[in-house]
């Protein structure tokens, strides 16, 4: 990936820094929490990352039902599974998604019953 050029302040031109989107939020598709992310990624720096693509208008964040819930932008969330891809590690992280989302569903059942 290229760096562009941007107007910067005075008229000149300036580079563009490159899109810093975490590849592992790609296999998160519409809500997701910061609870979900931090089983997937681990703990460390998720919410100052989380907070940070926010104020970037790259993530988006909402409240459903008195719960912060994050979703990333189709177009983002594309770019991310490229870098991720790329990376080589789309498998793993697609192994510790199923294996949280697993274990969520099956607590809920048996909360259920």
């Amino acid at each position: 990936m290229g760096f562009g050029l941007a107007r910067g302040p005075g008229g000149g031109h300036r580079k563009r820094r490159p899109l810093t989107v975490p590849p592992w939020l790609s296999r998160f598709t519409g809500r997701f929490t910061l609870e979900d992310v931090e089983a997937v990624t681990g703990p460390d720096a998720v919410l100052e990352d989380l907070s940070s693509l926010v104020d970037k208008s790259l993530v988006m964040k909402e409240d459903a039902r008195g719960v912060a819930c994050y979703r990333l932008h189709e177009t983002m969330r594309a770019y991310a599974a490229r870098r991720l891809d790329e990376a080589g590690d789309k498998v793993a992280v697609e192994r510790r998604c199923t294996d949280y989302y697993v274990q969520t569903a099956q607590c809920m059942a048996l909360q259920a019953s």
